[in-house]
């Protein structure tokens, strides 16, 4: 596949385009119910719409815009791991969220700085600390007698350390000394819209690449973009993107999630079954299916209720946070680093 395919494949519009005919031509196992979402656009609370869809802040003092960026950027970075839920919470007591945000909070309270430098150079060892990930665990042979090995959570922590290192290494390969400056050279210092900033974040850092196939779903990408439209719009007419608007859905594990638990999405048994008894999906497998699904299906929401894309993605994220959504079981991916 060639590097002008791939950047076609890396907007918006192809997410939009290539998720609906995907489940137009190819969905098996996953439905979507008109009925529920003109039940759900008809029945939302606006004020609890409204509550639920503000931007989140972060309790950090930056001492500068690059500063602020290049934090947001680390954070989205990172925005993955949802696969590990179950260790996480069994080991940690912390879901994937929780481990990513601390983590990067960890990192910027202790560090003077996280430049490119310094990403390329992190260890595994300093992942496992920074983001409490215990990589080994022992075994016991005999009575008395143990062994270390790896433990369940030390592919998620080679993953951050990978993820990390390569990001870094480009950004030092493209002569920037963080993403802050990065992010500046690219908004700051030409008119960017919000389109052409995904394409941009995706076709140059593999991380946020997230196309399976013939079919893209840009998850971190969008949702970095519409981050640094909620948090500076208002002050800086550099991050008024005018085509906001234009974004899809944030397409990971807990969308088609909260979707279903709606009854928005409906599932076959053999995949009902598959996640009730918590089997990994692996990548570029049904889980391209059922966030293709949620993806169709947010625009489909939109269309019913007239609300934007940003606070619908916000609100059914903030939703599945809530005591009846959180319990639901939700599919597993582990091999993937795009959500």
């Amino acid at each position: 596949m060639g590097r002008d395919t791939q950047d076609n494949m890396c907007t918006p519009a192809h997410v939009r385009a290539s998720c609906a005919v995907f489940m137009e031509e190819k969905a098996k196992s996953v439905k979507i119910s008109q009925e529920k979402i003109d039940s759900l656009a008809s029945t939302v609370n606006p004020e609890q719409f409204a509550a639920l869809s503000d931007p989140v802040r972060y309790p950090l003092a930056f001492r500068s815009l690059s500063d602020e960026l290049n934090f947001i950027a680390l954070v989205n970075l990172l925005n993955f791991g949802s696969g590990y839920r179950k260790p996480l919470h069994q080991i940690t007591e912390r879901g994937a969220h929780e481990t990513m945000t601390f983590g990067a909070i960890g990192l910027y309270i202790s560090e003077p700085r996280l430049d490119a430098k310094f990403l390329r150079g992190l260890s595994l060892e300093s992942v496992a600390s920074y983001f409490s990930l215990p990589t080994e665990r022992d075994e016991q042979l005999s009575p008395g007698i143990y062994i270390s090995k790896p433990g369940p959570l030390k592919p998620l922590a080679e993953s951050i350390q990978k993820v990390l290192n390569e990001s870094g290494q480009i950004l030092l390969d493209l002569g920037f000394e963080d993403f802050g400056a990065f992010l500046i050279a690219k908004i700051k210092n030409t008119p960017t819209t919000a389109s052409d900033l995904v394409e941009i974040i995706a076709t140059t850092f593999p991380a946020f690449h997230d196309v399976s196939g013939s079919v893209s779903f840009l998850k971190k990408a969008q949702c970095f973009v519409a981050s640094l439209y909620r948090r500076f719009a208002d002050e800086d007419e550099a991050f008024k993107f005018e085509d906001i608007a234009k974004l899809t859905a944030f397409s990971d594990s807990g969308l088609p999630c909260v979707l279903h638990a709606m009854g928005i999405l409906e599932y076959s048994a053999e995949l009902e079954e598959q996640i009730e008894k918590e089997t990994l999906l692996p990548h570029g497998g049904v889980e391209v299916e059922l966030r293709a699904a949620a993806v169709v299906a947010c625009d489909q929401i939109i269309a019913a209720s007239g609300f934007d894309m940003i606070s619908l993605g916000s609100y059914l994220w903030r939703i599945g946070k809530e005591p009846t959504y959180r319990s639901k079981k939700r599919h597993a991916t582990q091999d993937t680093v795009y959500y």
